[in-house]
């Protein structure tokens, strides 16, 4: 069977992906705004097996690029027993979603090399290849959940026992819908 016959890609609240996203992102968590979260379900089962979240861009990007209508893809977790492509099979449906509703005009999402990521799946999708971001840090504690160096004081996340990494570089990739 295909993923179109086998799963569905709808709209879905964050608060409940939040959880699907920490068991199963490399990060182990997410931000807990959101502009729109996509779930994709096995039909047979109902089962939640993937989700894509997205959240308006940092002011920078809107600057880089001189407009404001822009959505970014901040997580895309697919579970390891969804077959090849289904990181694919979600994220177009997102995107027909997203044009058809007229919810961005900009699409951009980032590929992290501090994890080995290329961007494959985007440019598999048709995603435009943008440069690379500057180098930036992160804190990580010891369970491996990471947090962006930028949201927090260097002082607390060191009281609290987190250790900062880095830098790194991101992939950034943009489509125009």
């Amino acid at each position: 069977m295909g993923l179109k016959q086998d799963y569905i890609v709808k709209p879905m609240k964050h608060r409940d992906a939040r959880p699907f996203i920490a068991r199963h992102h490399y990060s182990g968590g997410s931000s807990a705004f959101s502009q729109a979260t996509f779930g994709m379900y096995e039909k047979a089962s109902g089962d939640l097996v993937g989700v894509a979240h997205w959240m308006p861009p940092a002011r920078g990007v809107c600057v880089h690029f001189g407009r404001s209508d822009i959505m970014a893809l901040s997580r895309l977790v697919v579970h390891p027993d969804v077959p090849k492509n289904g990181a694919s099979f979600l994220i177009g449906a997102c995107m027909r979603f997203i044009k058809k509703n007229q919810l961005a005009g900009l699409l951009v999402t980032y590929a992290d090399e501090g994890q080995g990521h290329t961007g494959a799946i985007y440019r598999a999708t048709n995603w435009q290849y943008d440069g690379l971001t500057k180098p930036s840090y992160r804190w990580e504690n010891a369970s491996g959940v990471m947090r962006s160096a930028l949201a927090y004081r260097v002082s607390e996340m060191k009281a609290m026992g987190w250790t900062r990494s880095g830098p790194y570089k991101k992939h950034r990739f943009i489509f125009h819908i």
